[in-house]
């Protein structure tokens, strides 16, 4: 597996910047926990864009974080139009959707059809209505569970099932399970490390936010999503031989730790 490193002459922003998009009036930890992954997978700079009501717990979380708060607690059309030309200006790579419900959906649209450089999509982000935009974007990974999967293509997230989604609309799929399974248009990779105890709520926005930060790093969105799943894995299952219960916080600790 291909690894970032960091070269010797590196300045702030050379090994990545991030941009977080995500979060309703009732989730605020997706996203921040997103950021925190992007953040343990290396990358310089991490910019969070989430709710109003969120911005004060999130600049708590953490000193690094550079906060945009939406203009209201939704992610609205509006917002999506402004944070388009900070992506484009500012950012390596996005990670969208952690937080978000089906109200956030034209608001992605919009996002989506304004930017076009590297992204993470994940959770609310992840909606039939979505795939015409990212269509041969061989830049993009999607970070499916199974029901996550289904609700996109209408169909059963078998590897064979996602290998022909990744053909047909020439995308990475990271489908998230027991085994993970990646695909893009040319190449299959399966992934078994991890532990049951990661069913915890948080770790799928983690990975996301790993994903978006090895992106960022200038990996492919394969070799990205390989790395990030293989990684995460091993860590859950590091805690594992140590702990019976585990949050997504401790394991992004571990994570670093490796």
């Amino acid at each position: 597996m291909k690894i970032p490193v960091r070269v010797q002459s590196a300045k702030k922003g050379d090994s990545g910047k991030v941009l977080v998009i995500g979060g309703s009036p009732t989730i605020h930890g997706a996203p921040i926990l997103a950021s925190l992954g992007a953040l343990a997978a290396g990358v310089d700079l991490v910019s969070l864009a989430l709710p109003k009501i969120h911005g004060v717990v999130a600049r708590q979380k953490n000193l690094n974080f550079i906060v945009t708060e939406f203009l209201d607690d939704e992610f609205s059309r509006a917002d999506a139009r402004q944070l388009v030309e900070h992506a484009h200006q500012w950012a390596d790579s996005v990670c969208l959707g952690c937080g978000f419900f089906e109200e956030a959906l034209p608001a992605v649209l919009e996002f989506l059809q304004g930017y076009t450089g590297a992204i993470v999509l994940d959770a609310g982000a992840l909606h039939k209505e979505i795939l015409p935009f990212i269509r041969n974007r061989t830049n993009v990974i999607i970070t499916p569970h199974a029901g996550e999967f289904q609700r996109l293509f209408g169909r059963e997230s078998t590897p064979e099932n996602v290998r022909r989604m990744a053909k047909k609309w020439r995308i990475t799929i990271l489908k998230k399970g027991p085994v993970d399974f990646i695909s893009n248009a040319e190449e299959d990779i399966s992934n078994a490390t991890g532990c049951s105890e990661m069913s915890i709520g948080g770790t799928g926005d983690t990975l996301a936010g790993i994903c978006s930060g090895f992106l960022a790093q200038k990996l492919s969105p394969l070799e990205a999503a390989q790395l990030a799943a293989y990684k995460w894995g091993k860590t859950g299952e590091i805690l594992k031989k140590r702990k019976n219960v585990f949050s997504a916080e401790e394991m992004i600790f571990e994570f670093t730790q490796r």
